[in-house]
């Protein structure tokens, strides 16, 4: 598929190298336009990385069809300078015309789309809204009275003998800090007569 008839066979391939790049220069403008369409701004590098793989496979796939795989300099260095001719010519009037596209497709989709869900949205959120202030209140009232419910109440407990021990497990605390504090005012007051 050479360009010009009767040229030697490197000059071809240049030719069909040169007329590559500039292809993956068109792919490039329309991934541009895709990838601005999406307005993915945060992956930006990662997009363009994607873009450089997917040249360096096409071009694998360029250089097996048309050379038998062997890579040469002049091929590389003609699709580079493809693409950079893409770029610098036809690119540009691309890049504008898909700028003001790109303006009138998201002001479009915004007509479309954005308008009538925000309207959606606002209607969901003032319903919603004062189903949550019902909710609370109810909630509110629900908690106080579960509160309620939670209190322990207090108990008499009664050994074999009939004597109150406790009324409520506070009661058999304070029991056992008294019965402590007996005992260690009874061992202080042993310990002061033993001395004198």
């Amino acid at each position: 598929m050479p360009y010009l008839q009767g040229l030697s066979e490197q000059v071809n391939l240049f030719l069909n190298a040169l007329g590559f790049g500039f292809l993956l220069g068109l792919f490039y403008g329309l991934f541009r336009i895709f990838r601005l369409l999406l307005g993915l701004k945060k992956l930006l590098a990662a997009l363009d990385v994607c873009y450089v793989l997917l040249c360096a496979f096409l071009m694998f796939f360029y250089l097996l069809a048309l050379n038998g795989g062997q890579m040469a300099a002049f091929m590389l260095f003609g699709t580079f300078f493809g693409w950079l001719v893409y770029y610098f010519s036809l690119g540009v009037l691309v890049s504008r015309v898909s700028n003001i596209i790109i303006k009138s497709m998201k002001s479009i989709i915004q007509l479309i789309f954005m308008r009538p869900l925000g309207r959606l949205w606002r209607l969901f959120r003032r319903v919603f809204s004062t189903f949550r202030r019902k909710t609370q209140k109810k909630h509110k009232k629900f908690i106080k009275k579960s509160k309620y419910h939670l209190k322990k109440k207090r108990t008499m407990r009664y050994t074999s003998r009939g004597i109150l021990l406790e009324q409520g497990q506070n009661a058999v605390k304070q029991n056992q800090k008294e019965r402590r504090r007996r005992n260690r005012d009874a061992k202080q007051k042993s310990k002061k007569e033993k001395k004198t």
